[in-house]
């Protein structure tokens, strides 16, 4: 029974011990895969507003070149127009790049608390199996060595008190045939009438 124990925890921890290794293989992949979409969604914004960074600073040297211009010769009030409305773009644009940048970092984190909390639940099952394991063993081993102990104690005090019988039987036996003796020479002396 002992063997079969260990063998059946041994068995329960390899397959436990599997599946936990999947589960971290899983969630490792899934943060993977977020985390590789989110850089690329960073990569296209960040192209996004580098573009428009330089398109505002070729606005700016036009603009500034026409400013010049138009106070020479009191033309391009157009130009200041689209200017501010290229700012007004790249500022929507900046705002928005900040709520995908913390969206993602909520991503991140509750990512982070979900691979955490999967930490901890392999790491609780791998100490429940290491404490059945644990209380198997001393099960299989230790109360089997004070059961066999005790029941030999047992049967060897009831070889004694069989011995001690049967002695006590052979002595009453002997006394029984002694008595049988004495009666049948009693028998033997009496006179037949």
């Amino acid at each position: 029974m002992d063997a079969f124990h260990s063998d059946v925890a041994a068995a329960i921890g390899q397959q436990v011990e599997q599946m936990i290794l999947h589960a971290k293989a899983d969630s490792e992949t899934r943060v993977r895969q977020q985390l590789a979409i989110t850089k690329s969604q960073l990569l296209h914004v960040e192209h996004a507003v580098n573009q428009l960074r330089e398109r505002a600073a070729s606005q700016s040297l036009g603009l500034a070149g026409q400013q010049l211009q138009s106070q020479h010769s009191l033309l391009g009030g157009g130009n200041l127009a689209d200017g501010t409305f290229l700012y007004a773009r790249m500022a929507a644009l900046e705002q928005k790049w900040q709520t995908e940048v913390k969206a993602l970092k909520q991503d991140l984190h509750r990512t982070i608390l979900a691979h955490n909390h999967n930490s901890d639940l392999m790491r609780h099952h791998r100490d429940a199996l290491d404490e059945v394991r644990r209380k198997l063993e001393m099960q299989s081993a230790k109360p089997r060595v004070e059961q066999i102990d005790g029941q030999i104690e047992k049967v060897d005090m009831m070889l004694r008190a069989g011995l001690a019988k049967h002695r006590a039987l052979d002595t009453f036996a002997l006394r029984l045939q002694q008595m049988e003796e004495e009666v049948n020479q009693v028998f033997i002396l009496l006179p037949a009438t």
